[in-house]
């Protein structure tokens, strides 16, 4: 496949994404239904699990009392809200804006998908913008760096370049807030919350493995190298924001261990034991993916993640 050729996806994949758009028409979230909103929110409980916390399993969680634990939980929960407000909203104009400027490269179907696509992540922004009201408390900043890649970079180039993208920040967010939340023990309308969320997402992850499974092969030698170029420094700057989002040590009036300048204490939190085991649970299959589709180089070391053994072995 050439860089200005048609997506040609093979038939099954085809009739998959099709498959997935009709679902999509049958089931989608509405803002007024989704949730139950007159159970409001109980912050007297836990929005996520307390071992998913950015500092847990250190000196610094140790110091906290019961109270500072829990609205470290609150705030940390925010922030994910936030980091998906500020990612949905990039991406209807991304996915309209590759229909109207590389229409010619995608066929119908992947039209439709896009549309589809970029419909539901509107639902979702005014989902979790509900959600935050009730909360009543401050949007975090957006991610370093997301504003550039996804308004400014993405819309010139390749629309696989941007499916790729999409595909591993929404998934590195997705089995984040997932894993976050598998507990019966956290609050019932954020878990709800993120449940909800997840299942219209979990389409769009699908759509987005199928068509870069099926097309990355397809492109050129140098597009190849170019997208697994890509694809490193993605990841290096997604593993540690997400593991710990530096913003929080300017948001709670306590000692975290780091603060927003101190770059070797903040890389021994994000390395912490208990980082490292929790982005191993939630973050393997992504790697393994990537891996698998050759997205990086063979001996590339994912950040904030347990060695991996030799030659980068999943």
């Amino acid at each position: 496949m050439g860089i200005n050729q048609m997506l040609a996806l093979p038939e099954r994949i085809r009739h998959k994404i099709v498959s997935l758009t009709e679902r999509s028409h049958h089931s989608h979230m509405d803002l007024n239904t989704a949730l139950p909103w007159s159970q409001g929110i109980d912050k007297g409980l836990y929005p996520k699990r307390p071992d998913t916390c950015f500092i847990y399993g250190t000196a610094a969680w140790d110091a906290l009392t019961p109270e500072q634990r829990l609205q470290l939980a609150w705030d940390e929960t925010v922030r994910d809200v936030s980091m998906f407000i500020w990612l949905e909203q990039t991406l209807p104009p991304l996915y309209v804006g590759f229909i109207n400027k590389q229409g010619h490269l995608l066929p119908d179907y992947l039209k439709d998908y896009l549309l589809v696509f970029s419909k539901e992540e509107i639902v979702h922004i005014q989902v979790f913008r509900r959600y935050m009201e009730m909360l009543g408390l401050p949007l975090y900043g957006a991610p370093p760096g997301l504003h550039e890649l996804c308004v400014e970079k993405l819309p010139t180039m390749h629309p696989v370049v941007g499916i790729l993208c999409t595909l591993l920040l929404e998934w590195v967010a997705e089995n984040g807030a997932q894993h976050c939340v598998a507990s019966d023990a956290v609050d019932p309308l954020t878990r709800r919350l993120f449940r909800a969320h997840h299942r219209e997402e979990l389409r769009h992850i699908a759509f987005a493995r199928w068509v870069v499974s099926a097309l990355a092969p397809q492109l050129p030698a140098p597009e190849q190298a170019r997208l697994r170029q890509f694809t490193e420094t993605l990841v290096e700057r997604l593993f540690p924001q997400y593991t710990i989002n530096a913003e929080i040590a300017t948001r709670v009036p306590f000692p975290l261990g780091f603060t927003l300048d101190d770059e070797t204490a903040l890389h021994a939190a994000r390395y912490s034991p208990n980082n490292l085991r929790i982005n191993d649970e939630r973050f393997s299959p992504i790697i393994r993916w990537v891996r698998e589709n050759e997205l990086v180089s063979p001996g590339f070391t994912f950040p904030c993640m347990p060695a991996e053994g030799p030659a980068g072995a999943a």
